[in-house]
């Protein structure tokens, strides 16, 4: 498809996509310091025992497919999070989980808690988050009194989560028109207009507190 756009010279605009070429830009979102400032926030309420559960598997397929771009983003954001206070008082579990998100969070927070303690949960998405809650509040947990949990993406299930999670927001609004700005600089002839970096930020709802006295 990307040959096929850079031959015709259609205008095109990609979402965080390392392609480019005559008429083919890129709009980012800085989804690194989105993960970030996710993190920061759990570790500014005491979390230290902390589970990133990721989803970059997109299929069971062997080879399995490369993570996509923007996971890879959110796990650096998720690491330099952890630099920025002391690595060795942290107790920190990764799970990739492969398959369908909401799915793979699920089956992830049940083979973490057959493994692990943990006093916080990091979902790469939403939806992986959806199961996530699926799974602690199956145990018998609550969030956030016993598990915080935070996702990325700010989708429209966040506010009917119960309780509503907390989660990193891209903007959205700023997206469309950068979008619509690279596309008509393009149709007016520019070669390779500029490329923004847009910011995310997080969204503080109730799947978030300092972590259990004990």
């Amino acid at each position: 498809a990307f040959s096929l756009l850079k031959s015709s010279g259609t205008p095109t605009v990609y979402l965080d996509n390392p392609h480019a070429g005559p008429h083919i830009g890129t709009v980012r979102v800085d989804k690194r310091h989105g993960m970030f400032i996710a993190v920061q926030h759990l570790l500014e309420l005491g979390h230290r025992r902390i589970l990133l559960i990721k989803n970059s598997q997109q299929s069971l397929s062997e080879p399995p497919e490369p993570p996509m771009l923007s996971h890879m983003e959110r796990q650096i954001g998720f690491e330099e999070a952890l630099l920025r206070y002391n690595p060795k008082e942290m107790d920190v579990h990764i799970i990739d989980e492969a398959g369908e998100p909401a799915a793979a969070g699920l089956r992830a927070v049940q083979r973490a808690l057959e493994r692990y303690r943990f006093t916080a949960v990091v979902a790469i998405n939403d939806l992986v988050a959806l199961g996530a809650f699926r799974g602690l509040q199956a145990a018998g947990l609550s969030i956030p009194e016993d598990v915080s949990v935070v996702g990325f993406d700010n989708t429209y299930l966040c506010d009917f989560l119960h309780p509503p999670l907390t989660t990193v927001a891209t903007p959205r609004g700023d997206l469309a028109r950068s979008v619509l700005s690279m596309l008509n600089a393009y149709i007016d002839g520019a070669e390779q207009p500029s490329e923004p970096m847009l910011s995310a930020s997080i969204v503080l709802r109730e799947s978030t507190a300092k972590p259990p006295a004990n």
